[in-house]
């Protein structure tokens, strides 16, 4: 699903909602799939070792995952890598979030905060430190 919807929602935005997108974006998955681990009793640790190892190339994998890939701020890979949002800009439901209470007196505050949070700047001091 973390792989598949973003791109899925991505294409469907795209397209101005056509679900005629779907055979598009299934075929694409699977042509990424078969370069992937295809383990299925992996854990989000697994996905964090074959990346640094060099056994997989790309993966999709929380924020509170990464840290086993840098130490400090200096990458432990023998690798150069980045981090990039997700396809569509839409992150997948789950997981950490963060929100603005409909009660709140200061919504201009908690969007100068979000904004800054989700900035590429603080984004990376965060995927650093996991």
């Amino acid at each position: 699903a973390c792989e598949f919807i973003p791109r899925f929602r991505e294409r469907l935005a795209q397209s101005r909602m056509n679900l005629a997108v779907l055979p598009q974006v299934l075929t694409e998955y699977e042509k990424s799939y078969q370069f992937t681990e295809k383990s299925f009793n992996s854990s989000w640790n697994d996905f964090v070792t074959n990346l640094n190892s060099g056994k997989t190339s790309m993966e999709i994998i929380f924020s509170n995952y990464t840290s086993p890939l840098f130490d400090g701020l200096n990458v432990s890979a023998q690798f150069e890598f980045a981090t990039a949002t997700i396809p569509g800009n839409t992150p997948v439901i789950g997981g950490g979030s963060i929100g603005i209470s409909k009660y709140s007196n200061r919504v201009e505050e908690c969007l100068n905060f979000i904004n800054w949070l989700y900035s590429e700047e603080i984004s990376i001091l965060l995927t650093s430190l996991g």
